[in-house]
């Protein structure tokens, strides 16, 4: 439960934002369409860079059956905590 509100939260922050840009997209002096081709290149260059580079240290959990980072072993673990 404690996810599915966190999911809803984000997505309504995320929603208020992209309305603020887009509020601004239409009524700074630049020509509209520049400002939204730059927010799809932007967008489009972020899913690539989360895909190309995040996806690569994700790996599925044995117990909870998520995506979760890899770890790198417990050992690894206690000698940077030391």
């Amino acid at each position: 439960m404690h996810d599915i509100v966190g999911l809803i939260l984000r997505i309504v922050a995320f929603g208020a934002t992209y309305y603020f840009l887009c509020e601004y997209i239409i009524t700074c002096t630049i020509p509209t369409w520049v400002g939204i081709v730059s927010i799809l290149l932007i967008m489009v260059t972020v899913s690539l860079f989360y895909l190309l580079y995040k996806c690569r240290y994700l790996s599925k959990c044995e117990v909870c059956k998520q995506n979760v980072l890899k770890s790198h072993g417990i050992e690894r673990l206690i000698k940077f905590t030391r």
